[in-house]
């Protein structure tokens, strides 16, 4: 279940440098229930539209526990690579974004 982020105060920090499940479910949930437009949490969280279409679907498909931390960082990297793939992003602004160098991300793209 997402979490449920009632006010502004609930939502992560837009100085937010490591994402975990927990603050990605939270923004797509705001967006889904209103509390932020995808426009606004897109200039807040410096994403694209197309990233926080792969948070949502990273959302609908992950439906894990909590503590599966593990899963969830395979699944986020898997939709870096997808993006990159799809011209979505350049492989230096998933590097830029998600502070990894570029032969970590040439590491997670052989693997995908």
């Amino acid at each position: 279940m997402l979490p449920e982020p009632k006010t502004m105060k609930d939502l992560p920090s837009p100085n937010t440098k490591k994402w975990t499940k927990r603050c990605v479910s939270s923004v797509v949930y705001a967006v889904r229930t209103g509390l932020l437009t995808e426009p606004q949490a897109c200039d807040r969280y410096n994403i694209s539209v197309e990233e926080h279409f792969s948070w949502q679907k990273i959302v609908d498909e992950a439906n894990l526990p909590a503590d599966n931390t593990t899963r969830w960082v395979t699944r986020r990297k898997a939709a870096v690579v997808y993006a990159v793939q799809n011209g979505l992003l350049t492989e230096q602004e998933a590097c830029d974004r998600y502070n990894i160098s570029v032969e970590e991300f040439l590491i997670m793209a052989e693997f995908d």
